[in-house]
């Protein structure tokens, strides 16, 4: 008897090797998004950085300690459309499910945010009024990165 066609085994192997090879492409094409998507929030914090210069010197502070970063009641310095905008990117960028965290100091002097689980690394980076961009460190309530 001469049968043509294949047997469930035979099958069965082919979508295990697709399967396999479709996994390792994946995971090779995450690796650079996932970076890619970490250098964008880093920019973008640098952008709050210098916009958050221009911001306090036209207002004399960055806000005060109730000055909010939430979307949608934005205050402060938070409030700044091209702040505003960046933040939104580093948003989009982290995933929505991800924290960023924001102080002003009570004196209105000093501001921090730091962004929590980095698509790449899963570390945390903090940027503050100082210029500091450091990773593992977290926004303090006193508007610096510690």
């Amino acid at each position: 008897m001469n049968k043509k066609g294949f047997t469930l085994i035979e099958i069965i192997v082919v979508v295990a090797i697709i399967g396999i090879l479709a996994l390792i492409v994946i995971v090779a094409v995450n690796k650079p998004q996932n970076a890619a998507a970490d250098a964008s929030v880093k920019q973008n914090l640098i952008a709050i950085r210098k916009q958050s210069e221009i911001y306090y010197l036209t207002s004399g502070v960055y806000g005060d300690s109730s000055s909010s970063c939430v979307v949608g009641s934005e205050s402060g310095m938070f409030a700044d459309t091209t702040i505003k905008s960046a933040m939104s990117e580093v948003g989009r960028n982290i995933g929505g499910s991800k924290i960023v965290t924001c102080h002003i100091s009570s004196d209105g002097n000093n501001w921090a945010i730091s962004v929590n689980a980095l698509k790449s690394t899963g570390s945390t980076l903090c940027i503050d009024s100082s210029g500091i961009l450091e990773s593992d460190l977290s926004a303090g309530s006193d508007g610096t990165c510690e």
